[in-house]
């Protein structure tokens, strides 16, 4: 309810879009890197359950910095996969040029 107060109802629905759509992102990509997936999994729910039940205690920023540090790592393993995949493919196939 304290958030409904603070924020409005619109706020909510931000912050819920972007907790699902991180969530969402992580496990999309979990086949990319399983463990980062998981660290940024277990710590979004970890913020998540424990801002439900104490408040947020200024625990915001550190979560969202670690939060973002696993997303920076897991998107440039997908960038890593993709040149790799783009590499593999042109040695397979040395007369086709993209």
């Amino acid at each position: 309810m304290n958030y409904l107060l603070e924020r409005g109802f619109l706020g909510i629905c931000f912050y819920l879009f972007f907790y699902v759509y991180v969530l969402c992102f992580f496990y999309k990509h979990k086949s990319v890197d399983k463990n980062i997936s998981a660290l940024g999994v277990s710590i979004l729910v970890t913020y998540l359950a424990f801002a439900n039940m104490t408040g947020e205690l200024n625990s915001v920023f550190p979560t969202l910095l670690i939060t973002g540090i696993c997303l920076k790592v897991l998107y440039m393993n997908i960038i890593c996969k993709k040149i790799r995949n783009k590499h593999e493919i042109q040695h397979r196939n040395p007369g086709i040029q993209s």
